[in-house]
């Protein structure tokens, strides 16, 4: 959860100094992405194994990876397709 925070917690911190405009604060915001992401990935993979039994255990990985790429995909699409478009009908 300390990974998920810490983005908001530099991003704000980059605003009140005035430090978003500079060129390093693209790599920095890409790489929270990243971490961020990292975390979710190893919350759903550490949640599934700590609590499937031993024979099933590959298989519930396996469904939680598939859930996870499903959401995270249709969250990408939605984000690239459907949020703009919607911004666009609510501004005028």
């Amino acid at each position: 959860m300390l990974a998920m925070s810490s983005t908001t917690i530099i991003i704000r911190a980059f605003d009140e100094l005035g430090l978003k405009t500079e060129k390093f604060v693209g790599v920095v915001f890409g790489t929270l992405i990243v971490e961020d992401l990292i975390a979710i990935i190893m919350m759903v993979l550490l949640s599934t194994i700590a609590t499937s039994s031993g024979e099933a255990q590959n298989a519930d990985i396996f469904q939680s990876i598939l859930k996870l790429l499903f959401f995270l995909v249709l969250w990408f699409i939605a984000g690239i397709f459907f949020i703009p478009t919607m911004l666009k009908r609510t501004k005028s």
